[in-house]
């Protein structure tokens, strides 16, 4: 028994499912999918595009009545999402006049949500995976070419603000040092102040550190392509403000590099100070800290 005449039996829609055949149809909605097309081939193999405002493709792949494959295409035509779904996480029915869907990975709230179908032509390719891939990625270079400059320009504008917080967030992790350092020095032979401060110095700068390198690597990603921006949008640096400590902090970490910068204009921050510096850096700071 053919897979078609399987789903129609278990079913029972077979004239349904039967008129969606070779066609590709344009639906709209539910809200949180808009507009976007389903195709389905000669054999049944279905695929459905639905773009975002962000710039990405989300296509699910299966058969007439559920997905077995998502992917995702980002708006430089890479893909960043290849999973293969569990039966029960995107079930649908393809109508005449609507397509119906339900399963786990929908928003909670209903039971079964519903886009209407708002035309359809015939389609005599095959929905396969290269076919897939090629189609993609026309429809986010068309996307990206429709937004144009204002795409470009959109994504400069983000990437100067990321480079700004990476260099503050740089700025905060040297300041950190330069005041870990001073305790050592001035808490010198104080063994239970010192392990404290060890400790503590020892998580800030491993949690920034980490931060600042993924941080760094999207940077790169994005100036490679200068695709959506969303992923800079979306990146969340440490805390360095918010509550009375990290205030006390942040203001710290500013004063002494402040004054680092001043007494040692041209040093690279990689050359290690010497006892007899960092007390004397501690000094010229003492009346702001």
């Amino acid at each position: 028994m053919g897979l078609i005449n399987l789903i129609s039996k278990l079913t029972g829609v077979e004239k349904k499912v039967k008129w969606s055949r070779a066609k590709r149809i344009t639906v709209v909605g539910p809200e949180f999918w808009g507009q976007y097309d389903v195709f389905v081939d000669q054999n049944f193999d279905v695929a459905f595009f639905m773009s975002k405002a962000d710039a990405t493709l989300h296509v699910f792949v299966g058969n007439p009545v559920e997905a077995t494959q998502w992917l995702k295409y980002e708006p430089n035509g890479s893909v960043s999402l290849n999973d293969e779904l569990e039966r029960g996480a995107l079930e649908w029915k393809i109508n005449p006049k609507n397509v119906l869907f339900r399963g786990s990975m929908l928003p909670p709230g209903r039971t079964v949500y519903r886009g209407d179908v708002v035309g359809s032509e015939l389609f005599q390719e095959l929905v396969t995976p290269d076919w897939i891939d090629q189609h993609a990625k026309g429809i986010v270079r068309s996307i990206v070419d429709k937004r144009g400059l204002q795409t470009t320009e959109s994504t400069v504008s983000v990437i100067r603000r990321f480079e700004e917080q990476i260099r503050i967030q740089r700025d905060q992790l040297f300041g950190i040092s330069l005041f870990s350092q001073g305790l050592e020095v001035i808490y010198s032979g104080q063994s239970e102040v010192l392990e404290m401060n060890r400790q503590s110095s020892q998580n800030i700068t491993e949690r920034a550190e980490s931060a600042i390198s993924a941080a760094e690597s999207l940077l790169r990603q994005a100036k490679a392509d200068l695709s959506s921006p969303r992923q800079l949008m979306c990146f969340r640096f440490p805390p360095i403000s918010g509550n009375p400590m990290l205030d006390q902090m942040t203001q710290r970490a500013q004063i002494l590099v402040r004054t680092y910068e001043q007494m040692f204009p041209d040093r690279p921050r990689s050359e290690p100070l010497s006892r007899e510096e960092i007390r004397e850096l501690m000094a010229a700071a003492a009346d702001q800290l």
